[in-house]
């Protein structure tokens, strides 16, 4: 018997946001389920909409675009290092 046993991705590795003096932990690329990568892939609109699952709704209001597209930038850098891509593969 074959048997694939998945991990809950409480114990994978997480985007850590900090703002002022509060962290915050953002899943990486690989362990969202599929609608909810797609939907965070789906522009800034998108990207702002999946942070505000992951942060309170009053931090990520406070973002200004600048601020909202470096995290969009380093979550999408810091995921594909953790996949295993490097440039020219995606």
């Amino acid at each position: 018997m074959y048997e694939t046993q998945i991990d809950s991705g409480a114990n994978e590795p997480k985007h850590v946001i900090v703002i002022g003096d509060k962290s915050y932990e953002v899943p990486l690329m690989g362990d969202l389920p599929y609608a909810e990568l797609d939907s965070a892939l789906d522009g800034i609109d998108g990207y702002k909409a999946f942070l505000e699952k992951h942060l309170t709704k009053k931090v990520v209001e406070k973002l200004s675009i600048r601020q909202l597209r470096a995290l969009m930038d380093d979550w999408g850098k810091y995921s594909k290092d953790d996949m295993g891509i490097t440039p020219g593969e995606s």
